[in-house]
């Protein structure tokens, strides 16, 4: 794929491999070898509907942004809806998390036609949508 492969102080919990960070000139992501080459089945329900994936990778393999585990920091978790774009005023704004995992962003789901983004502060390592409203 074009990139260098370094070994991730993390181990997938699905199957115990070693996780690597993939960094090309355009990405840096990371990636089980085992689950990557082997999606296991109950995972993989959203590899078909990423927003945005690096051209190179098939749709056929599975790196950790495409996984949906929910006991791995690195995996893609489910949308957390926000609210309506107010951009583009059709799509939902969802919270998203990079694929380098360093930082949280809201952004429109109707990216790349709407370009609307929130970004959050790169301190902030875990984040979640409630239903609570603000009282201010």
């Amino acid at each position: 794929y074009g990139g260098n492969l370094v070994a991730y102080n993390h181990n997938c919990p699905i199957c115990d491999f070693q996780v690597l960070n993939v960094i090309t000139d355009k990405s840096n992501y990371f990636v089980c070898p085992h689950c990557f080459k082997n999606p296991p089945l109950e995972y993989k329900n959203n590899i078909n509907n990423c927003d945005k994936d690096i051209e190179s990778i098939s749709m056929q393999t599975m790196p950790c942004f495409k996984c949906t585990f929910d006991g791995c920091q690195l995996a893609r978790k489910p949308e957390s809806i926000v609210m309506k774009c107010s951009l583009c005023k059709n799509r939902d704004l969802i919270l998203r998390k990079k694929k380098d995992g360093n930082a949280y962003f809201i952004g429109c789901k109707g990216f790349p036609d709407c370009k609307k983004s929130i970004w959050i502060e790169g301190f902030v390592r875990d984040l979640r949508v409630t239903t609570d409203k603000c009282l201010n």
